[in-house]
């Protein structure tokens, strides 16, 4: 499958993710995002990732996509938008 091809994460980043998913003060997402990426490196498809967490395919592949764009700082958290702080 396509889907299943594995991401290579260098050990300084695994350990970087691995201590995000143990984190009680961080935000759910930013968990959910480190997990994906992990699982990913670990070579599951993406609808075992999405199956697995419960989550929509869609988020997977945005996750990835934003992985390959841009590293693992992109993937995990989101940019700053315009406008209005929330």
């Amino acid at each position: 499958m396509a889907n299943a091809k594995a991401i290579i994460l260098t050990d300084e980043d695994f350990e970087y993710l691995q201590s995000l998913t143990r984190q009680r003060t961080i935000q759910a997402q930013v968990v959910e995002r480190a997990k994906i990426l992990i699982y990913k490196a670990q070579g599951d498809a993406n609808q075992t990732i999405a199956d697995r967490l419960d989550i929509n395919i869609n988020t997977v592949k945005l996750c990835l996509n934003k992985y390959k764009s841009g590293g693992v700082q992109e993937a995990i958290f989101d940019r700053q938008r315009k406008g209005r702080p929330v």
